[in-house]
Formats: structure tokens, sequence, C-alpha cells
């Protein structure tokens, strides 16, 4: 009976370990205004880690060693999510001006390899629309001991996206 139990034990173990994690980081009291069009600014380019290292999602920018044209278009996961949600939303270039009264969304992914490329951190970030100053963010966060579930755009879009809004 114990010998049946330790298998047990460890696969649960195993599989804990390997989860991703989504968090939400709070910069103002104010929300995404949900009435309101959301205006999902377009980013070209990802950003690549080493091989080997799994850094917090806090300190991720000092271990990029390399940009790269964007893997994947997360821009258009966002859109999706948006509108399947009941929302009004679009796509813009990087170069567009503010303007005030639209939900701006901008984001960042953050790539690693182990056997295959897989995303280890994703950042989107929501802006006032009265200030366009930052006031929420949410982040997928790949498990930082190495040991993961391969996280993925199309998998953590939508638990990011819902956690934005409902975030409070």
């Amino acid at each position: 009976m114990k010998f049946r139990f330790i298998p047990l034990v460890l696969s649960v173990a195993f599989f804990y370990s390997c989860r991703t994690t989504q968090l939400v980081k709070s910069h103002s009291s104010t929300r995404p205004d949900l009435k309101s069009e959301f205006v999902i600014v377009s980013n070209d380019t990802s950003m690549i880690i080493p091989v080997g290292v799994y850094p917090d999602q806090k300190d991720i920018e000092k271990f990029v060693v390399r940009k790269q044209p964007s893997i994947q278009r997360i821009d258009s996961l966002i859109f999706t999510e948006l509108i399947n949600k009941g929302h009004t939303a679009r796509i813009v270039g990087k170069k567009t001006e503010f303007e005030q009264g639209a939900n701006y969304v901008t984001y960042q992914d953050y790539w690693a390899w182990d056997f295959k490329k897989y995303m280890h951190v994703l950042k989107i970030f929501f802006y006032s629309p009265e200030s366009g100053e930052k006031i929420l963010e949410v982040v997928s966060q790949g498990n930082k001991m190495g040991m993961h579930d391969y996280p993925n755009p199309r998998k953590q879009v939508p638990v990011l996206i819902e956690k934005a809004l409902k975030a409070d």
C-alpha cells in the first residue's frame, strides 16, 4: 500500500510544479471602462531569454538576450477574446496616438526554448481611458523551477483577459 502512494504523491507534485500562474498587478484604483472601446496596440517584437533560465516576471527584462520579429499574433488573440466577451475592440499600430476615452491595451511576450519554443512570460497592460496612464497589468508566468507545461498565448490570453476584466 505504501508503494502505490509514493507515485501518486510524485505525480501530483510534478503536475502542480509545472503549472503556469496568472497574476493581476494593479497600478491604480481605476479599472478599464467596460463600455468604452479597447484599442490593442500591435507589438512586432518578441523577447528571447536564454535556454535553462527561468526568471520571475518582475526581473525578466534583465535576462533578454535578443529581440526577434513577433512569434505569434497576440494582438489578434486579445482582440478575439474581447470581441467574444461582447466588447468593441480594434488593433492599431505602435505609432498610433492616444485617443482619450478608449481603453488602450499593450503587451509583451518573452520566449525560451526547452525541446521546443514556449512563452515563459506574457504581460498585458491596460491604460486609463482618461489619462493614458497604466492602470492594470495581468501576467502569465511559467514555472520558475524549470518544470513547466509549455505555456502558449492561445491558452493564456483568455485567462488573462478574464482576470483583467474582473479585477477589483
